[in-house]
């Protein structure tokens, strides 16, 4: 959640509440500016409340679009991923431009990909490929969006081009964290779970152990920056497929993510 926050946060920064000038005759405009600092401190529903009211005071503002893009950031803030889909969708409905409509674009790509829905998220991410990389490495990190990319890519069916955009950011930007991790996501010809990351040998086979009182076969792996060994379930050829074995972990109170 932190990480959440310190990218969400960045947004609001760059474009918040302080940027955008007040329309005179608008009703409580001091509420964007307590949604920016509740948003800031974490407290996502506040937050949302506060732009929620602001636009039940002004439905005609000509803000919209950037009320809702903090209204979506709120959402994902807090896990509400499907309410941050809609709210991203409103702010392009009306009329979002420019950078702002960048960033909408990617963190609902997020969101869909949280949501099991790859195919949506890549509609978005393919979007935002096709701007000039000056104008979206301006608003997104030039690494981070290839990772992302490349996820969704082979989730969504196409492995051979995802595996080629983390290839090319491997080769690109070889010292991220983002291509470290990439180095592992390439490792995998299928998809699996992780179900624990574990310091050493004696931890993963508790884990291991653990996992079949409740029926359930796993296997270790080293990582490969030699941090740790990962304990994962399972391989699967679809992405629809390992989705479900996820859900029925879940179920057995077993929490996982899955790889690539």
């Amino acid at each position: 959640m932190n990480r959440i926050l310190v990218l969400l946060g960045a947004l609001f920064l760059l474009a918040g509440c302080g940027s955008s000038s007040r329309n005179e005759g608008e009703r409580q405009p001091e509420l964007l500016d307590r949604g920016a600092e509740e948003f800031l401190a974490g407290n996502f529903s506040s937050a949302e409340e506060k732009f929620e009211k602001f636009l039940d005071q002004n439905p005609l503002s000509t803000r919209r679009a950037w009320i809702f893009t903090r209204m979506g950031l709120c959402r994902n803030g807090r896990g509400d991923y499907h309410g941050a889909i809609n709210a991203f969708g409103r702010a392009l409905a009306a009329g979002a431009r420019g950078p702002i409509r960048l960033e909408i674009l990617y963190r609902r790509a997020i969101a869909f990909n949280y949501n099991d829905m790859p195919d949506l998220a890549l509609l978005d991410l393919e979007q935002i490929a096709l701007e000039p990389s000056a104008t979206r490495n301006q608003v997104l990190k030039a690494a981070e969006f290839e990772r992302i990319l490349g996820v969704t890519l082979i989730r969504s069916g196409e492995w051979k081009r995802g595996r080629r955009v983390l290839e090319n950011l491997v080769h690109s930007y070889p010292e991220t964290k983002e291509a470290r991790n990439s180095v592992r996501l390439l490792s995998f010809q299928k998809f699996s779970i992780q179900v624990a990351r574990c310091p050493d040998d004696e931890s993963a086979r508790k884990q291991i152990a653990l996992l079949q009182k409740k029926g359930v076969i796993g296997r270790v792996e080293i990582l490969p920056d030699r941090s740790g060994i990962s304990v994962l379930v399972g391989d699967f050829s679809r992405y629809d497929e390992v989705v479900r074995k996820r859900n029925s972990l879940n179920a057995l109170g077993i929490r996982g993510f899955i790889l690539p």
